[in-house]
């Protein structure tokens, strides 16, 4: 049937491997979907790439975007939506109003029903890092979506805004939060905004000289369930701080663990959904700054830095994704990490990551651990963890007929953490084979 995605499910004692073509697999209740469609090297405007960003929590909804045309500039947002029968359709999200020069966009974030999606509009022509809005989806799983006005800025700050984003949602969809700078500030200088789709205010104590981004790098949500936490970063000449924000406390900055300058350039880019655990990358420690990166995590209300744990050789990372506790921590890891810019999986030696209960293991593993074996497909990335620790989404890359191709996934396991246990297990058995 056009436009569907029906998942060829296969198991076996051994574990399954992913045959080229096939799209889906599954051992017990463990699956692996690519989801539809991918983009091959090469294709639109900017190279080609997808990438899945999130998932609802009854993980039948997933929003992200790709760089392959379909009618807009750079990226576009689409919603892939599970039906009953277990196949996936695709849906492009709408992202350009009559008269208005938005062609292109990002599906950043969603809520708990996956009915309100979060994210920006990009400007015609100018590529997916162009100047945009903050833009809001309802009725997202709908066959017809809705998208928003553009926001209402505070009191006397009118018109489109120079360049925005949704990087936040909460679970009812009721509250987000984002980073604009208006037009009429005749200002580059962005900040962050908090608030509802009726009304978007600028919280207090942010510093004029610098630059607040309320989780910039869209990876799946930069605001708590409740809608009560901000987590973002903030630069100036010198540093680059990590920060929260409550409405009780305001703008604090999170533990640089008193380290020096160096550990002073800290992004926070997620939070999980109950806000005890932040999520983001340390920059210039294991090379130039905005070039080597850390993937590192807050506890204690942000006052407590983990450095996360490396593969051997490997100089760079990021945490992407929490579940909703956040004892499952999601990124990537590689040498060829673009640490400014968003997303872009043409970048080759990436790898899917996960720290879970702050222990090591690439996606690969933790899926094979589970008894999938997704064979010559590489898992690029981690961006989205279901609040339930259960569910993953990311992009990866395999070839095709000899092309390069570009895709994003769906995977799902039992139960969370058992790819860690399962794995300490084997271990314990093979040494009593000794």
């Amino acid at each position: 049937m056009p436009g569907l995605h029906r998942s060829c499910v296969v198991s076996c004692a051994c574990g399954v491997l992913l045959a080229a073509g096939s799209a889906s697999i599954a051992r017990a209740q463990s699956t692996f979907t690519v989801l539809p469609s991918s983009v091959t090297a090469g294709e639109g405007l900017i190279g080609g790439y997808a990438f899945a960003r999130g998932v609802s929590g009854d993980e039948r909804v997933v929003i992200g975007s790709t760089a392959n045309g379909a009618g807009t500039s750079g990226e576009a947002p689409w919603i892939w939506k599970k039906n009953d029968a277990g196949e996936w359709t695709r849906t492009l999200l709408p992202c350009q109003r009559a008269g208005s020069t938005f062609r292109g966009g990002r599906a950043v974030a969603l809520s708990r029903d996956g009915s309100t999606v979060v994210g920006m509009l990009s400007v015609a022509g100018q590529g997916s890092v162009a100047p945009g809005t903050m833009a809001v989806w309802r009725n997202a799983t709908s066959a017809t979506p809705l998208l928003s006005e553009p926001l209402p800025l505070t009191s006397g700050e009118q018109g489109q805004f120079f360049r925005g984003q949704l990087s936040g949602v909460s679970a009812d969809g009721s509250r987000m939060s984002g980073f604009a700078a208006p037009r009429h500030l005749n200002s580059e200088i962005p900040k962050v905004y908090v608030g509802t789709s009726a009304s978007m205010t600028t919280p207090a104590g942010q510093v004029a000289a610098q630059d607040y981004f309320s989780g910039v790098i869209p990876t799946g949500g930069a605001m708590t369930a409740d809608g009560s936490k901000v987590v973002g970063w903030r630069r100036d000449t010198v540093r680059t701080t990590a920060f929260q924000w409550t409405a009780d406390t305001g703008f604090r900055d999170l533990s640089s663990d008193g380290a020096g300058a160096d550990f002073s350039n800290l992004r926070a880019e997620v939070v999980s959904a109950n806000g005890a655990v932040i999520g983001g990358y340390k920059l210039g420690e294991r090379g130039p700054i905005n070039t080597g990166g850390r993937p590192v995590i807050w506890r204690d209300n942000g006052t407590r830095l983990i450095n996360l744990a490396l593969p051997a050789g490997i100089l760079q990372g990021r945490v992407l994704a929490l579940s909703g506790n956040g004892s499952i921590v999601g990124g990537v890891t590689g040498n060829t990490l673009d640490l400014i810019n968003d997303l872009d999986d043409r970048f080759s030696g990436l790898t899917a990551m996960l720290w879970v209960n702050d222990a090591q293991i690439t996606l690969r593993q933790y899926l094979l651990n589970n008894g999938l074996n997704v064979g010559e497909t590489n898992l690029s990335y981690v961006t989205g963890i279901s609040e339930d620790g259960r569910t993953f989404v990311g992009a990866g890359n395999r070839t095709v007929a000899g092309q390069r191709q570009f895709f994003s996934f769906i995977a799902t396991v039992p139960s969370p953490g058992t790819g860690v246990l399962l794995g300490l297990a084997g271990l314990a058995a093979a040494r009593r084979r000794r």
